[in-house]
């Protein structure tokens, strides 16, 4: 009988095979995401993305390649977040840098910018003189628990040429780092991020003695008492510095809103990102410590997200 002459690629396991055993694994773990999440980590290590993990379904897959993929996959399988493992995060349009001890940057965030641009766009359009395009009174800015620079990055490439003072503030030097990372990459040396605590510098340079158009902050607003139900990538891997808001998750507002009150221009802002059902709370912080205006915005999920405070 004659016998077939054997391909090289012979017992060689697909793209396709791999993604569909990774995301069966991914689902026995309970993954939201599987197959993306399969598809993301498999690309990130043989270097395709994953328009090309289609057009390549069946292209065997070397020992090589496979001996990349599976620590990753083993990473994630232990619920790591996919974004520590690959090193980065989407955010509106850019691509953020990220690692364990930094907060990851979440579309919920991406409300509390939108809203700002919206505010933004108002007064350039009515010549509010708050803000304008003249350099004297160019819009300033200070972002605190910056974590990733996420929210004064996208604001700063918003403004372009506009953009007037802006600083970014964490508590966390890990944060920092990674913060600094972003900035070059993203914001172009537009911004300086600083080792602090709130409006307290730790680092020889001080944070600038001026009054804010805008402050913002992402702070930690999760009841210390939630965080051990909270899902295993957040409550096993994200940093508590980030998350724990206290016993009732409001101690960080409570710090923060007073002191933000004298420190803002007369019609400046602060925008403040909140929990499901704090926000109510939230704004009669606001109002109680002297805010003339106040409001709340909703996210895409209907929760009210965002609440603003206007001096």
């Amino acid at each position: 009988m004659r016998r077939e002459k054997l391909s090289s690629n012979a017992g060689r396991q697909t793209i396709l095979q791999i993604i569909q055993k990774t995301t069966a694994l991914f689902q026995d773990r309970g993954i939201d995401s599987p197959r993306f999440d399969a598809e993301t980590l498999i690309g990130h290590a043989i270097g395709m993305n994953r328009m090309a993990l289609y057009l390549n379904h069946e292209m065997p897959m070397k020992e090589a390649e496979l001996a990349s993929i599976r620590p990753l996959i083993a990473r994630r399988a232990n619920r790591e977040p996919l974004q520590y493992i690959t090193g980065e995060a989407p955010f509106m349009d850019i691509i953020l840098k990220v690692r364990k001890g930094v907060l990851i940057p979440r579309p919920d965030t991406e409300t509390l910018v939108e809203s700002v641009m919206k505010w933004w766009n108002s007064c350039f359009a009515s010549m509010n003189p708050l803000i304008s395009e003249d350099e004297k009174t160019l819009p300033s800015m200070l972002d605190l628990c910056t974590g990733s620079g996420a929210i004064p990055i996208v604001l700063s490439r918003f403004l372009g040429t506009r953009s007037g003072l802006c600083f970014a503030v964490d508590i966390s030097e890990d944060a920092c780092e990674i913060a600094r990372q972003n900035v070059a990459l993203h914001a172009q040396g537009k911004m300086k991020v600083l080792n602090g605590d709130l409006f307290r510098s730790r680092e020889a340079e001080p944070l600038p003695d001026v009054s804010w158009n805008l402050i913002t902050a992402n702070p930690p607003y999760i009841p210390s008492s939630e965080l051990a139900g909270l899902m295993a990538e957040v409550g096993k891997f994200e940093p508590r510095l980030a998350l724990d808001g206290g016993s009732d998750g409001l101690d960080f507002y409570r710090r923060l809103i007073p002191q933000s009150l004298v420190r803002l221009t007369a019609g400046g802002r602060i925008y403040l990102e909140s929990g499901a059902g704090q926000a109510q709370q939230v704004e009669a912080l606001l109002l109680e410590a002297g805010f003339s205006l106040s409001g709340r915005v909703r996210d895409l999920g209907g929760i009210e997200r965002v609440i603003w405070g206007q001096k």
